[in-house]
């Protein structure tokens, strides 16, 4: 049994290593908040104008079909702003590359 015991506590060991940084990511992530790469638009001309034209592409050649636009989303100027920035920053370093942001996190205020 000892030499059962011996592998045991290694392995309870490695565990205990692995489950520090975690803690650590937490207290990290906290203190940061994802920026939406959409939001919803509150200009009520463009979301008519939006509505006419989903429904018009998507009723084809059934014009009877009936469709109700729930949610018009936009693109969030912030985050592209902020994605046209990092991927310029990033192509520099090698320009043949392409360069897809993914997740934008920004630092909470106190």
């Amino acid at each position: 049994m000892g030499l059962l015991d011996f592998f045991f506590k290694r392995n309870e060991q490695e565990l205990e290593k692995n489950q520090s940084p975690s803690l650590e990511s937490e207290n990290v992530s906290n203190k940061y908040v994802d920026i939406e790469p959409y939001i919803e638009t509150t200009d009520e001309k463009e979301t008519k104008i939006v509505s006419i034209l989903a429904t018009s592409i998507a009723s084809g050649d059934s014009p009877e079909s009936k469709f109700v636009v729930k949610k018009v989303m936009k693109r969030n100027p912030e985050a592209r702003k902020i994605a046209i920035i990092a991927s310029s920053i990033a192509a520099t370093e090698s320009a043949d590359s392409k360069l897809v942001v993914k997740k934008i996190q920004k630092r909470k205020e106190d």
